[in-house]
């Protein structure tokens, strides 16, 4: 595919890219390693999100309040905290069941405009997410066309990393 290739992790409600083996080609999207975004956008950190259940995402996202119903943390106060209002959260499990569908995340320039990738989650032989590879790429060359045989690339990519992981290790 000649793409970009990174290895993320998530961390709370933000992604941390660990590692990126840059394509050759002259367009490409460069090395991200220690970079941090929002899991929310991220086609790793979708793809992540996508192995925690409902009640899991909510505590991530949605703060308890006294009678015990989920609301919206204000934000104003605590920048960067990772909570999201109840219309964006629903909208967020949406977005992750089709995640669960499929296999496999997008983002669409969500996070930088120009760039679109798509993700899925890495196992270990036991089937431990140990985080999400992505394939990252121009938006020229990433129309709609293009994503079933990036997705089908990255599951034999996620497969035989499978089978290399061993888990005892970890």
């Amino acid at each position: 595919m000649n793409e970009s290739v990174n290895l993320m992790v998530r961390v709370g409600t933000q992604t941390r890219f660990l590692a990126t083996v840059e394509s050759h080609q002259a367009l490409h999207v460069g090395d991200r390693q220690g970079t941090i975004l929002p899991a929310h956008l991220s086609s790793g950190g979708r793809a992540l999100l996508a192995e925690l259940d409902d009640a899991q995402l909510a505590s991530l996202y949605l703060i308890e309040d006294a009678s015990s119903t989920a609301e919206p943390r204000d934000t104003s106060a605590e920048a960067g905290d990772g909570k999201i209002s109840t219309a964006d959260f629903q909208r967020l499990l949406e977005g992750l069941r089709g995640v669960r569908k499929s296999g496999y995340a997008l983002n669409l320039e969500a996070t930088e405009a120009g760039i679109c990738a798509i993700g899925k989650c890495a196992v270990d032989r036991s089937g431990q997410v140990i985080g999400a590879l992505t394939i990252a790429a121009p938006t020229p060359r990433f129309p709609r066309s293009r994503i079933s045989p990036l997705a089908a690339e990255l599951r034999l990519t996620v497969e035989r990393a499978r089978q290399d992981i061993d888990p005892h290790i970890m």
